[in-house]
């Protein structure tokens, strides 16, 4: 994986989501990454991707993480200027210099979790120019290929 920081013009992304919550000793984690799971399979089986992908004017997917009403959210998304959907939001992504982590992984879900594990694991805590003060956060699928998933990471940050 490798990150640069670049600065991103102000976009929206709409998504269906959920709360994630941590599980309780080892299963920490594993709880997160199952209910993340969860909310792209039932967005998928229940027609939600389809609705999104027709408001976005390609076909590339989001991961959004962010706080809402003092809890933790994660959402299916895409980017686009639509009016959200009955059930979705639109979450309005600030101008500014963002850390954009790239990867490739097996699969989506795979992905979207090593982008979010090095960034906030490894390439945040060693950063000295840059800092995340929060906001939300987004992973996109940008192609697929023979050697796996491709995507990236983007977090809003500022200079230190």
């Amino acid at each position: 994986m490798t990150f640069s920081i670049q600065h991103k013009t102000a976009f929206n992304l709409i998504g269906f989501g959920r709360t994630v919550q941590y599980g309780t000793g080892d299963d920490k984690f594993a709880q997160i990454i199952r209910q993340k799971a969860e909310l792209w399979a039932d967005a998928e089986a229940d027609g939600r991707l389809k609705q999104l992908n027709d408001l976005a004017p390609d076909s590339k997917l989001f991961a959004i993480n962010e706080a809402y009403q003092d809890e933790m959210w994660y959402y299916a998304g895409v980017q686009s200027d639509a009016e959200a959907p009955a059930g979705a939001r639109s979450i309005a992504f600030p101008d500014a210099q963002y850390l954009v982590v790239t990867g490739t992984a097996e699969t989506p879900g795979e992905l979207f979790g090593q982008l979010e594990g090095e960034a906030f694991g490894q390439v945040l805590p060693n950063n000295s120019d840059y800092a995340y003060v929060g906001g939300p956060n987004a992973s996109v699928e940008l192609s697929t290929d023979a050697d796996g998933v491709h995507g990236e990471l983007w977090i809003p940050v500022q200079a230190k």
